[in-house]
């Protein structure tokens, strides 16, 4: 400070009689005290000054750095993610999701995915790690090891909902009605269902998706992944759906010849060929417990009035798939031939109650369905009288949602349930 800039504070009333000749130069303790004031505001500088968020609270810096994703400031994620580390160390348990989340947004896939796969089982995040890396593959066509990540993720949470949603896509694409049936049962626990949600699971029961529009996802997603099973079985089923027989079979020649599935769309290929000879060879060679051998073993017998055989081989197609309307049908004309003619009247008559659910389900496609209670309670009923007791439950919710005193609804739903506790 100047000599002149002192002079004039003594000047000030107070000051008059300080000798200003004291103040030319600081004591050594003096010294010291300012140099440490300075390096204790430089900390404090450090600490927050020069850090723009580090007053913020930990739901502060997450809703910020969702915010800057958002809006693609990656720069500004980065900073949020750095303080988040700064405050909460590399051990926080939600920072690799978090560095995984500001990679993807910035298009570095493969760097992100290898973070979410990274992240241990121990981790409470997990779950959302396993749906955020499964939606990666599945973008990027991979369907096995989304499969596998969705899977995991409803394993380490039995109430997330997201897998199964996608795994519903998958499954529906691949025609995996099992499969199908497993998830949509398994969304129904955990998340209230739509109009459109029961819709669709009454759907995959029994339908089947355009075979083109199959064919088309199925080489997209084979080009991807070229040992995803799934998908060339359902090319090949498709393409036999049009009758490109030389395009199944090509599509096949990848798998195993003792893969069961690929043995029943080849030994289908033999019989449109017009080569029986063949198709019973191949059909000898596969497991018994495998629905579409099964019923083509059924059918071959049925064919050569080996009535007994046949009704084997429709047993167990109908243990492994008790919807099947032709291993109904086919049941019913093979205890007819043996004359057990009152168990082949109530096989004929599920398949009627079959046939009346699937136009009902046709109904609930058309506009304004969604508001009909009087169809919906008809689809609950039809469902009940072919064992769907999942669906009719659900269907019975969505009536009880809408008049939560409907008796009707209540006793239904009160009857499942204890159907449901008694187990099958």
């Amino acid at each position: 400070m100047a000599l002149a800039s002192f002079a004039r504070l003594t000047s000030k009333p107070g000051l008059r009689n300080v000798d200003p000749t004291i103040m030319k130069r600081p004591s050594r303790s003096c010294m010291i005290w300012l140099r440490s004031l300075c390096l204790t505001g430089f900390v404090i500088f450090w600490l927050s000054g020069c850090d723009a968020h580090g007053g913020k609270t930990r739901e502060q810096l997450a809703t910020e750095f969702d915010a800057s994703l958002a809006s693609k400031n990656f720069e500004t994620g980065a900073s949020l993610l750095q303080a988040y580390e700064k405050r909460y160390g590399t051990a926080d348990v939600w920072l690799p999701v978090m560095r995984g989340r500001l990679l993807l947004a910035q298009g570095r896939d493969a760097d992100a995915l290898a973070i979410f796969e990274s992240i241990p089982r121990s981790s409470p995040h997990f779950p959302i790690a396993m749906q955020m890396a499964g939606q990666m593959h599945l973008r990027a066509g991979r369907l096995v090891p989304a499969e596998t990540d969705f899977l995991a993720a409803i394993e380490a949470d039995g109430n997330t909902v997201i897998p199964r949603r996608e795994l519903i896509y998958i499954y529906g694409l691949q025609l995996r009605r099992r499969e199908l049936r497993e998830v949509f049962a398994g969304l129904a626990k955990v998340s209230p269902m739509s109009f459109g949600n029961v819709f669709h699971w009454c759907l995959t029961r029994g339908n089947d998706w355009e075979p083109q529009e199959i064919i088309d996802d199925m080489t997209k997603f084979l080009a991807a992944d070229p040992s995803d099973r799934w998908s060339r079985i359902a090319l090949a089923r498709s393409l036999l759906r049009l009758s490109k027989r030389h395009e199944a079979r090509k599509a096949l020649e990848p798998l195993a010849a003792d893969d069961p599935d690929a043995i029943a769309l080849r030994a289908q290929i033999a019989l449109d060929d017009g080569d029986p000879d063949l198709a019973s060879k191949l059909l000898a060679s596969g497991p018994r417990d495998h629905f579409d051998l099964a019923v083509m073993r059924a059918r071959q017998a049925l064919a050569l009035a080996e009535f007994e055989k046949a009704r084997d081989e429709f047993t167990i197609a109908l243990k492994l798939d008790a919807d099947n309307r032709d291993a109904i049908v086919g049941m019913a004309r093979v205890l007819a031939a043996l004359g057990e003619t009152d168990e082949a009247r109530s096989w004929l008559e599920r398949s009627a109650n079959l046939d009346k659910l699937a136009t009902l389900v046709q109904k609930a496609a058309s506009p304004g369905a969604e508001s009909d209670l009087a169809l919906i309670r008809a689809l609950a009923l039809g469902c009940e009288s072919v064992g769907h007791t999942a669906e009719a439950k659900a269907w019975w919710n969505l009536v009880a949602a809408r008049n939560p005193l409907d008796q009707e609804a209540q006793s239904a739903l009160y009857r499942l349930n204890s159907v449901s506790k008694q187990g099958p």
